[in-house]
């Protein structure tokens, strides 16, 4: 979204109740709220991502709608040497692979490629924001100079 419409965004009726809702969340907090907040607090020291993993609802979704889904994350058994990091962390090394209906592997860059045909289907693609803005928003991008993007999307 651009700055102008999340400012729009954020002056709507809804987005002002919004704000006033989380203020009052936290400066008319029940017990019952400050003991749930304790304890997620505290499980997150001992518990990774406490919340994400065992809690949320919106990742119990996504968990059940990946059951659908034909595309899999496998690891490589040429490139894997069991230590454990992709469980733990991004998939690194070239020890993970995509699987398409559990068999037909799948490169990375077809994938890529099928999510950025999508959005251009579905004419998401698009964006406002300026072409030396988006170079600016790249910490490590490459030089503007050097910055070429396909297509329409930045303009």
């Amino acid at each position: 979204m651009t700055p102008a419409a999340i400012r729009g965004f954020m002056e709507t009726p809804y987005g002002l109740i919004v704000d006033v809702k989380m203020l009052y969340f936290f400066t008319r907090m029940s017990l019952a709220t400050a003991i749930v907040l304790a304890v997620l607090a505290l499980a997150s020291f001992f518990i990774r991502n406490a919340w994400c993993r065992y809690l949320c609802p919106y990742g119990a979704l996504m968990g059940l709608v990946a059951l659908a889904s034909p595309a899999r994350i496998r690891r490589c058994p040429d490139a894997c040497i069991d230590c454990g990091k992709c469980a733990r962390a991004c998939p690194a090394e070239g020890a993970l692979e995509m699987s398409f209906f559990r068999r037909r592997r799948l490169p990375a860059w077809v994938f890529a490629a099928g999510i950025v045909a999508l959005a251009k289907l579905a004419g998401t693609w698009d964006s406002d924001i300026p072409r030396e803005t988006y170079s600016e928003l790249i910490p490590k991008g490459p030089p503007k100079n050097k910055l070429t993007l396909p297509g329409r999307h930045l303009t």
